[in-house]
Order: structure tokens, then sequence, then C-alpha cells
């Protein structure tokens, strides 16, 4: 591979580099040459590392016990990417056909692979009575648990009051609309019973 001489910077008081060297790196990265890919000479905005920290703690994580079925499990906590994708499990416009891809991402990161095998074997077994949505709740539940885990106790406090009040909007939403189904049946009636006394 051909190497390139690099042309001096020129730095500024300020510690930045001056016009001339800014304008050649712009070219530099809108002409470059595939085969001279490593010559670039790249800025440091264009620089980037994943955090090695983050994969030495998810290698001592000893995994979360759960029970299902009357059966225990071991799960692990997938890394965070993996955890906003298996999150849309639980969102309300997740259709059946996300649900199912998520639960498969969820058995294949999250499980050791015996525990992988038997519920797969449950799940295409048509005389087991397991569904898909079984495995969802499962899967929404320990990641709601793994969540929690990296809350404080001020969010985690949030977190509860958020909570209590959406199921208490819920059970007005459900209160209100067995009031209505009452009050239209009530009314039902009593036009029928007009009827017959006619």
């Amino acid at each position: 591979m051909a190497t390139r001489a690099a042309k001096p910077k020129v730095i500024t008081p300020e510690g930045e580099p001056v016009a001339d060297d800014l304008d050649e790196t712009a070219d530099a990265l809108e002409n470059f040459d595939p085969e001279q890919l490593e010559d670039i000479e790249l800025p440091e905005a264009l620089v980037f590392h994943s955090d090695e920290n983050a994969a030495a703690e998810r290698k001592e994580d000893p995994g979360t016990p759960f029970e299902f079925d009357g059966k225990r499990y071991v799960a692990y906590r997938p890394k965070d990417a993996v955890m906003v994708t298996l999150l849309a499990a639980g969102s309300m416009n997740a259709t059946m056909a996300d649900q199912v891809q998520c639960v498969l991402q969820w058995l294949d990161h999250c499980l050791e692979p015996i525990a992988k095998m038997e519920l797969q074997r449950r799940i295409y077994d048509r005389h087991d009575h397991l569904e898909w949505e079984d495995l969802t709740r499962v899967m929404i539940g320990l990641l709601k648990h793994w969540e929690g885990a990296d809350m404080t106790r001020e969010e985690r406090r949030a977190a509860l009051a958020k909570e209590k009040r959406q199921q208490a909007l819920s059970a007005g939403r459900a209160a209100k609309t067995k009031a209505a189904t009452a009050s239209s049946a009530g009314r039902a009636g009593a036009t029928r019973a007009r009827g017959t006394r006619r």
C-alpha cells in the first residue's frame, strides 16, 4: 500500500488546526481512495471506541435465577443494545411477529443452551400448553427486573408512582366502560319494556 508524506500541521495558539489543515482534512474525507483508507488522517470527532468496561462487567454477571412452570432457570442480562430491542416486545404497538422475534433473541442471548432448547421444544410441541405470550411475559418481567436494578432509589420510587398512576387510569377507564355498558343495557331494557306494554 502506498504511503503519503504527512503535511506538518500548523496549530494556532488556542491549540486548534488552522483553516488550511481543516480544508485539507475535509478534502481527504470527501475524495479518499478506498485502497489508502489506513493512510487517511481522521479528526478526533470521527474516531470512536466501544466501552470495554461494560464488557468486563457483563463477564462478572452471575445470572438471575427465576422459576417458570415449577422449574428453575438462570437468565443472563444482555448488553444494553440488545435490552433496547427486547423491550420493544412490551410496547403497545408490538405485533405478534415482533414479540416472537424478540423472544427468540432473548432465548439466544439470555439463557443457557440447555434451557433454550427445552423452552423451544415446548413452544413447538403442539401438545404443550406453552404459548409465545407466556414467554413474552417472562422475558419482559426479567427485563424490568434488570432495569430496576440499574435505578437509584429515587428513580425506582418515581417509576413505581408512574406505574400506579397508569393502573389507576386503566381502572378508571374500565369502570367508565362498564358503567356505559350497563347504562346502555338499562336503556335497551326499558325500551323493550315499553314496547311490550304497548
